[in-house]
């Protein structure tokens, strides 16, 4: 399972907009499952690493792709360490990061 070492550096809205997932769903998702766990500021806004919005993404690929395992399934085979994921690489994390030239998203 993902441990997360470098800075946490995108909004809930940013991982919304990355991986098509409605904020509600990413706050649902982390009280029902345990995934994703955010980095929490001081002001208790969640704060995500580009690690984790990578695994979200091929999470919710497989998930849409019809593997026939629901998303509760794949996040829990994630974190028994069951799932066989790619290296997963961000294409153009600037694209979303809020002090990135595209930071409107």
């Amino acid at each position: 399972m993902l441990k997360t070492t470098g800075p946490s550096e995108y909004s809930i809205a940013a991982v919304s907009k990355l991986t098509g997932v409605s904020c509600h769903a990413l706050r649902v998702w982390e009280r029902r499952y345990g995934f994703p766990v955010p980095f929490r500021t001081a002001s208790g806004h969640r704060r995500y690493a580009a690690e984790e919005v990578a695994i979200l993404r091929e999470l919710v690929v497989r998930d849409r792709e019809g593997s026939g395992r629901s998303i509760g399934e794949l996040i829990s085979e994630y974190q028994a360490g069951t799932l066989k994921l790619p290296l997963l690489v961000l294409a153009d994390p600037s694209a979303v990061r809020e002090d990135g030239p595209h930071s409107r998203l």
